[in-house]
């Protein structure tokens, strides 16, 4: 099996806040970039390494969620790689499922500005500014910061507490 993690209530909260909060300052560098002459910007570059602490734990916490069906005895490897990929499907349909419509909504949204504002600005990068350079810079990283951070504050903040109470009610839940 491959190295899952299982978070507590808290320790998913606490990603949870950490993926919000690099999230918003994430989107205060990007909105600062379009300032005529935007502040000092070098602070903003610690959310590259930053981000990836939430979305590497959503990583390892998510195949705990995901419960993939082992290889049967006698099963042909494409059989089994056919019947794990349904399997992921339905898992990941339930997962999203989780998440309030209006988040996402909301994600969709976001994705859709990044992918945009990140090919609208790439040209930009020809500028001999070398000012303007790392403006625009920022403002295409920044973009990545706020989707990277954004998908783990919405895992612990909706997915793996609601995950967690289904599961809580499955077990209470009287079995026939």
């Amino acid at each position: 099996m491959f190295l899952t993690w299982t978070p507590s209530a808290l320790a998913a909260r606490r990603m949870g806040l950490m993926a919000t909060a690099i999230f918003c300052a994430s989107l205060l560098a990007h909105v600062l970039t379009f300032l005529p002459s935007p502040p000092f910007l070098g602070w903003a570059w610690p959310l590259h390494v930053a981000t990836f602490v939430p979305f590497g734990a959503m990583i390892f916490a998510l195949p705990t969620r995901l419960s993939l069906s082992a290889r049967k005895e006698g099963e042909g490897w494409l059989a089994w790689n056919a019947r794990r990929q349904l399997d992921s499907q339905a898992a990941y349909i339930r997962l999203v499922a989780l998440v309030p419509p209006m988040v996402t909504v909301l994600a969709g949204m976001l994705t859709a500005y990044v992918f945009v504002a990140f090919f609208a600005n790439l040209g930009l990068m020809a500028t001999p500014d070398e000012a303007a350079q790392d403006q625009i810079g920022i403002r295409l990283f920044s973009g990545h910061w706020m989707i990277f951070s954004m998908m783990p504050a919405i895992y612990f903040m909706f997915v793996e507490p609601r995950a967690r109470a289904e599961e809580a009610e499955d077990d209470a839940s009287p079995t026939d």
